[in-house]
C-alpha cells in the first residue's frame, strides 16, 4: 500500500472514530473517544509529512483527556495558558511556515472551548477550530479531515440550533 493511501486509510479510520464519539451522551465516553482520535489524526498528519499537525494532535488527543473532569475556575485558566504553551512550542519547534499558525490557533480555541460551562456557547465556539482545521486539511491534502470536519460543522450548527430551542429550565 503506498504511503498516501496509508495516510488516508489512517484519517478516516480517526475520522469514523471522532464521529462515532458525537454519538456518545456521557462526557466521559466522548472525551476518550475523542481523544483518541486526536492521536490517530496525528499519525494521520505525521504520515502526510506535517510535523506541526501532528504534535499539535498528539497534544489535543491529551488535553482533551485533561478536561474529563470539571475543574474550578483557576484550574482551568491554568489549563488554558499551560496548553496554549505546549501547542505554542510544538509550533514553534515543527515550524512550517505560516501554516503553523492553523493548528496552533484551532488548539488553543477548542481548549478554551472545551473549558466553557456552555455546551451551547462550546459548539459555537468550535466552529471556529473547524474553520482552521479545514483549511489545514485542504493544505495538506487531508480530504479526510476536511470531510470530517464539515460533518462536524453540520452536527454542531443542528445542535446549536436544537439547544437555542430549549427552555431555560430545560436540560441541554
Amino acid at each position: 500500500m503506498p504511503p498516501v493511501d496509508i495516510a488516508a486509510a489512517v484519517g478516516i479510520a480517526a475520522a469514523v472514530l471522532g464521529l462515532a464519539s458525537f454519538l456518545y451522551a456521557n462526557p466521559l465516553a466522548f472525551k476518550l473517544q475523542l481523544g483518541l482520535g486526536s492521536i490517530l489524526w496525528g499519525v494521520h498528519f505525521g504520515l502526510l509529512g506535517s510535523m506541526s499537525a501532528m504534535l499539535t494532535q498528539f497534544a489535543i488527543g491529551l488535553r482533551t483527556w485533561c478536561t474529563i473532569s470539571r475543574h474550578a475556575e483557576r484550574h482551568r485558566a491554568l489549563l488554558l495558558v499551560a496548553s496554549s504553551a505546549v501547542f505554542a512550542a510544538l509550533a514553534w519547534s515543527a515550524w512550517e511556515g505560516w501554516v503553523s499558525l492553523l493548528p496552533l490557533a484551532a488548539a488553543i480555541n477548542s481548549t478554551a472551548a472545551f473549558l466553557r460551562d456552555s455546551n451551547r456557547g462550546m459548539r459555537v465556539q468550535l466552529l471556529g477550530s473547524s474553520a482552521l482545521w479545514i483549511a489545514t486539511g485542504a493544505y495538506w491534502h487531508s480530504w479526510p479531515m476536511v470531510l470530517t470536519e464539515f460533518i462536524v460543522v453540520a452536527a454542531n450548527l443542528r445542535t446549536i440550533h436544537r439547544l437555542g430551542q430549549t427552555t431555560p429550565t430545560a436540560p441541554s
